[in-house]
């Protein structure tokens, strides 16, 4: 039985998808490791911004002495970020693409309420300083988790215009 080649300049042709043997496992393992990476860190993320998230819920539900002592202005932010920060981290959890770019934009705006809202509750510049290496983490891991699934596809990424053919009529 001949083996058939699959034609490189079909981006869709999915005649090598199939492959067998120990070459095939061994690129199989070595092409999911950046992805998984990637998923791994999300979940991290995932739990801390959990814990972040009902420390919040705390600060509302249970304020220490007596009735919130923060400002209505702040008392109002620290409700929105006790809701989005749960909500984030159920998406990174589910390593779903909403809850990386939920997370970007908590991120981005705590990190900006912490430097220009007066008597932000988390301090500004130590805020800056955690959340600048996760956020170049974030994006590290999925530039290096997309280029590896470039190369999955003949070393270009899967167009996405052009995928169907017209055919006559």
């Amino acid at each position: 039985m001949p083996i058939v080649q699959a034609d490189r300049s079909d981006p869709f042709d999915d005649r090598e998808a199939i492959q067998v043997g120990p070459e095939a496992e061994r690129r199989r393992r070595a092409s999911l490791r950046w992805a998984i990476m990637l998923v791994v860190y999300m979940r991290a993320l995932a739990a801390l911004w959990m814990v972040l998230g009902l420390v919040n819920w705390m600060k509302l539900l249970f304020p220490a002495g007596g009735p919130p002592n923060l400002p209505e202005s702040l008392n109002s932010t620290v409700a929105v970020l006790a809701v989005v920060q749960v909500v984030a981290a159920a998406g990174l959890w589910l390593a779903n693409p909403w809850g990386g770019v939920l997370w970007l934009v908590v991120a981005f705006g705590e990190a900006l309420a912490a430097l220009f809202v007066a008597g932000f509750p988390n301090g500004g510049a130590l805020l800056m300083a955690l959340y600048a290496p996760l956020i170049l983490i974030y994006f590290l891991l999925t530039y290096l988790a997309s280029r590896e699934t470039e190369v999955r596809y003949g070393g270009r990424p899967k167009p996405l215009i052009g995928r169907f053919k017209r055919t006559g009529g």
